[in-house]
């Protein structure tokens, strides 16, 4: 019963909200979280919660062009927001007429870019640039990101060897 105050409470934060919702998906209340989770999208923007849940919720019920939507308002409002530049390449297959290939080459370009920074936008570009049939731009990003990845990766045999 608490669950149920809560989650129809006319006011709370946005933080809250995105945890109610992403218990009611897990409890198989899909309508409830997606309304909770459209809470979150439309607080105002220096209260929005700062996950991606609820935009990977939306993906997850085939809502692919609110999930676009509301990937554009985070990237619009947070341009370091670099995981959901990933996740809108991924939402859909990229055309000629409509594609975010310029953004992220410039986004790439940025001054003082963080190295991590460059694997989300490195894998949406060549994502984007795989769809547009640009195979040997798009492996030179698959490679780039792959890269720089793997050089961050803290994975050690030993460790899964002891496991065993």
């Amino acid at each position: 019963m608490l669950f149920l105050r809560l989650s129809n409470a006319g006011t709370g934060s946005p933080d809250a909200y995105d945890a109610l919702a992403h218990v009611s998906m897990l409890l198989g209340n899909h309508e409830r979280s997606n309304v909770l989770y459209r809470r979150v999208s439309n607080s105002p923007p220096g209260m929005r919660a700062s996950g991606t849940t609820s935009l990977r919720a939306s993906r997850s019920f085939g809502r692919l062009k609110e999930a676009e939507i509301a990937c554009n308002r985070v990237i619009a409002l947070d341009p370091t927001h670099f995981a959901s530049y990933l996740l809108r390449s991924e939402l859909r297959v990229q055309s000629e007429e409509a594609n975010h290939v310029a953004e992220l080459q410039s986004a790439l370009c940025r001054p003082g870019l963080d190295e991590q920074a460059r694997v989300p936008l490195g894998y949406a570009l060549a994502k984007e640039l795989d769809d547009l049939m640009r195979y040997d731009e798009a492996f030179g990003w698959f490679h780039e990101a792959a890269r720089i990845r793997r050089r961050h990766l803290a994975y050690d045999v030993a460790v899964d060897e002891r496991k065993a």
